[in-house]
């Protein structure tokens, strides 16, 4: 083990210890502070998060505010059913995502009541992950990185339902040309022609994309994709801390709400959706998927933000 060494102040019996450990000076109180102050910065994000998701669900005309963040938990969604498809064995078609927040996952084969679970659940797991994610602000920046590339993964194979991925190797070539084209470094005589044809090739792309129904879906990827990589990269450590919390509470609250819907829908009689399609899978009735789906939410969101206050405690080590 190595050898710790414990001084005092000169001269003053009353000064506080100073801890010397592989030569470098700890003064366990101030050290304990720092924890403290730490952990309770943030329990705090977390409740400004919950604040800002909660005061836009119920403000009048706030929900205009967390759209984008409802579309995406849409976008999250239709990729739970296209990712179970693909780990079931099946095909996937495309998916698409609409202006009311509702989409659709098209798909050959694959394990149809996996399938069908994994929209509503994953997109809630999602949140929570999220959440336990934020315990550490360390993990901020690895956190936004795999979640903005798994969204532009997700918008390259799934978005649209056609050769989405074609679409957008095309769509970065032509963007790639742009960029070049503005650095520096390029000569004036070749940055039209790069302007000109990266321009082409853009339009191009969306052009196809908007054929094949994917537009929407492709916005919502690109915008989410790009933004949580540029704040991963770009911004300060407390609003990528406070990015990653709110993204955690605005999905894992929208996937609940969503459930308390599907549930509406299902007593209602309505018989597109995915408690309807575990129904004929099982022969249960609709109401009970949806109900069953809803108390497992509530139990995964619960424990992800028990495991969060818990882990950010005043006695708990400093992350």
């Amino acid at each position: 083990m190595p050898s710790a060494l414990v001084t005092a102040g000169p001269g003053c019996m009353f000064n506080e210890p100073s801890l010397r450990l592989y030569g470098r000076s700890i003064t366990p109180t101030k050290d304990l502070q720092m924890a403290s102050i730490n952990h309770w910065k943030s329990r705090t994000l977390l409740l400004i998060a919950a604040a800002i998701v909660v005061v836009c669900m119920f403000v009048p005309y706030g929900y205009l505010a967390v759209y984008p963040f409802r579309l995406f938990g849409t976008f999250i969604h239709e990729t739970g059913h296209a990712v179970a498809t693909l780990i079931t064995g099946g095909q996937v078609l495309g998916m698409e995502v609409n202006l009311d927040t509702s989409g659709l996952a098209k798909r050959r084969g694959g394990a149809g009541p996996i399938v069908a679970s994994a929209g509503y659940l994953g997109s809630i797991i999602a949140g929570a992950a999220l959440l336990y994610a934020g315990r550490y602000r360390k993990w901020a920046r690895p956190t936004l990185t795999v979640v903005g590339g798994a969204t532009l993964l997700a918008t390259a194979l799934f978005g649209g339902f056609g050769q989405s991925l074609i679409a957008f190797f095309v769509f970065s070539l032509g963007a790639g040309l742009v960029a070049v084209s503005g650095m520096r470094l390029s000569e004036s005589r070749v940055r039209t022609p790069l302007n000109f044809v990266g321009g082409a090739l853009i339009l191009v792309s969306l052009a196809y994309v908007w054929f094949i129904g994917g537009l929407l879906t492709w916005a919502i990827g690109l915008f989410m994709g790009g933004a949580l990589l540029v704040v991963a990269a770009y911004a300060s450590p407390f609003i990528r801390h406070l990015t990653v919390l709110f993204l955690g509470v605005q999905i894992s609250l929208d996937g609940l709400q969503s459930v308390q819907s599907l549930f509406y829908l299902t007593s209602a009689g309505h018989s597109h959706n995915d408690a309807q399609s575990m129904a004929e899978y099982t022969g249960i009735p609709a109401e009970f998927w949806a109900l069953s789906w809803g108390v497992l939410g509530i139990l995964v969101v619960a424990g992800a933000f028990w495991l969060f206050w818990r882990q950010n405690g005043p006695n708990s080590p400093s992350n």
